[in-house]
């Protein structure tokens, strides 16, 4: 059976320095070891990952410095985060 989870995600920054996208995220939940988070920036209509990370219990996340091309930085239209 699949879990439906719903989250209020409060993205209070992005910003992107030299190939790092940083993340300040708050509302987001813990997903137990079956799910984890993923940024994408979307590149020219597609999606392009900027990595992998979960959630603690306290709501912390596990990183929120992520390495990205540089090309692909200056060129996304969208940051996108999917579980």
């Amino acid at each position: 059976m699949k879990k439906i989870i719903y989250t209020i995600l409060l993205l209070t920054s992005f910003s992107v320095n030299a190939g790092t996208v940083s993340l300040s995220l708050t509302g987001l939940e813990d997903l137990g070891t079956d799910a984890r988070y993923e940024g994408w920036l979307i590149v020219d209509g597609g999606p392009v990952s900027t990595g992998i990370f979960s959630v603690d219990g306290s709501g912390v996340p596990s990183q929120t410095d992520f390495e990205a091309d540089n090309t692909d930085i200056t060129n996304a239209t969208l940051f996108v985060l999917t579980i």
